[in-house]
């Protein structure tokens, strides 16, 4: 199968602040890319001047205003609602795609062996590791409670501990079949994306990305990880302040295990550790803010 005829990239942005403009250039760039569709949730009045000159000048990029901050979920939506293009590759406005990254997604998404499929990047620091999250087992109230306790870190003694994130695993040679992405670079073909219905807009920030691989599972799809597509990836670049990120991202995983608990069992569970979570996500945002 081939490229699909038309590739647009999805850019949410609130106060992203210098890593925007390297993201975007990248993007430009970008042969396969023929839209930029920027979705401005709030910046500097500078930064939204310079953004509105863009969309004035024509080009491939496009750019919403006046919405106000919807939300990750939300602005991904809307910026896909923008465009008409045949595949939606989503990239975080810190993040700079590499040389033929969006290319590799692209023919992993046509030829996978199962729809609606979500293809995933591997992400990179600017030190040139690979971040955590961008290849996960599939995320459960028990795998989330090891991996955010620290007992993990058994893992080659006690097995039963795996991490949930497999960064540190032997980086394969192509695509392989994970249980989630990082929302931070991924691509749907069109009729995938809809098919799922888009992101979930009740998560405001973070866990998003979790609950449409998920979903891509539920329906029969598939969740790809392709080694050989990468971007770099700033991180926290955000003037938003950190205790407030980590409440939407606690918030998000309340939602994801209430969510998808089917049992009683499973609900019990969900509700029993979520608090614990929670816990540890505040309590993380404000040692550093003491820090």
């Amino acid at each position: 199968m081939t490229t699909p005829k038309t590739v647009a990239a999805v850019v949410v942005t609130y106060w992203t602040g210098p890593w925007l403009w390297r993201c975007l250039e990248a993007l430009r760039n970008t042969p396969e890319v023929e839209e930029i569709v920027i979705v401005d949730n709030g910046n500097p009045a500078e930064v939204e001047a310079e953004l509105a000159a863009l969309t004035a000048a024509g080009g491939k990029i496009k750019v919403l205003q006046g919405h106000g901050n919807i939300g990750f979920a939300a602005g991904c939506n809307l910026g896909a609602l923008a465009t008409t293009a045949q595949a939606l590759a989503f990239i975080n406005p810190d993040c700079v795609v590499q040389a033929g990254a969006i290319k590799a997604l692209c023919e992993a998404a046509e030829t996978a062996s199962a729809h609606p499929a979500v293809v995933g990047g591997r992400v990179m620091n600017p030190d040139g590791r690979e971040q955590r999250g961008c290849r996960r087992d599939a995320f459960t109230p028990v795998k989330a409670a090891i991996s955010m306790s620290g007992l993990s870190r058994l893992e080659r003694v006690f097995p039963a501990l795996r991490d949930l994130h497999r960064e540190r695993d032997p980086l394969p040679s192509s695509p392989i079949s994970v249980g989630a992405i990082s929302g931070a670079f991924f691509l749907m073909l069109r009729p995938d994306f809809e098919a799922l219905g888009g992101l979930d807009e009740e998560y405001f920030l973070h866990v998003e990305d979790l609950d449409l691989c998920r979903r891509a599972y539920l329906a029969g799809g598939t969740v790809l990880f392709h080694p050989n597509a990468e971007a770099v990836h700033a991180r926290s670049t955000s003037a938003a302040p950190r205790l407030a990120i980590e409440r939407h991202k606690a918030a998000g995983f309340r939602r994801y295990f209430q969510k998808f608990a089917r049992t009683w069992e499973e609900k019990l569970l969900a509700y029993a550790v979520t608090p614990l979570i929670e816990g540890t996500l505040i309590a993380r945002a404000r040692l550093s803010q003491r820090g």
